[in-house]
């Protein structure tokens, strides 16, 4: 991980924590190779399990969402709600900018009338 972690430019440190991550089955051939197939539990649903030690930092928050809505954080807690408030932080700033050009369109409109 540490080859890994120095390509991602994972520089930063802070306390190591294990994750214990729940991936989309059509991520295998993506999480086998980043994590190496003997880190990689396989479940009968087809979901990939990994458990991985990483600094608590925002290199990891990041790597995590880089995955979109194939992994699910399952441990531990902590981190699993800060992913949640991530998710909805990026959520708002989409959300405000439909709003803001719905408002432009709106006013276009009024303009052109």
């Amino acid at each position: 991980m540490e080859e890994l972690d120095a390509r991602w430019g994972n520089q930063e440190r802070g306390q190591e924590i294990e994750v214990t991550l729940l991936f989309s089955p059509r991520l295998r051939v993506r999480v086998e190779e980043t994590f190496g197939a003997e880190r990689v539990e396989m479940r009968e649903d087809g979901s990939l399990l990994v458990r991985s030690s990483y600094p608590d930092n925002r290199w990891m928050y990041g790597m995590i969402l880089g995955y979109g809505p194939d992994v699910r954080v399952l441990e531990p807690a902590a981190v699993a709600a800060k992913i949640r408030a991530m998710g909805a932080q990026i959520a708002a700033i989409y959300e405000d900018a439909e709003e803001a050009a719905s408002m432009s369109n709106a006013a276009a409109q009024r303009t052109n009338s």
